[in-house]
């Protein structure tokens, strides 16, 4: 948190704080989808059960994508402090 109260406010702050926001997106329609299946009844479980293992790829995909642009975002904003 140190290192974001540093920051001036810049195009480079503002990226990283969208991709931060699109991290926690990402992150809270996974808890969503988890929190949905838990809520089913039994038999909605087990036919939910059966997740697709594209959907779990695509998810890991987006976050790594995110994480690359986070880490790129960080990285601009770093040089700017220094």
């Amino acid at each position: 948190m140190q290192f974001r109260q540093r920051l001036s406010k810049t195009q480079a702050t503002t990226n990283f704080e969208n991709q931060l926001i699109e991290l926690h997106v990402l992150l809270f329609e996974f808890l969503a989808s988890v929190m949905s299946f838990l809520g089913a009844r039994g038999a909605q479980r087990a036919f939910k059960a059966v997740w697709n293992p594209e959907d779990f790829a695509s998810f890991e995909s987006k976050c790594d994508q995110v994480a690359t642009k986070i880490e790129i975002e960080a990285s601009n904003c770093d040089r700017e402090v220094l």
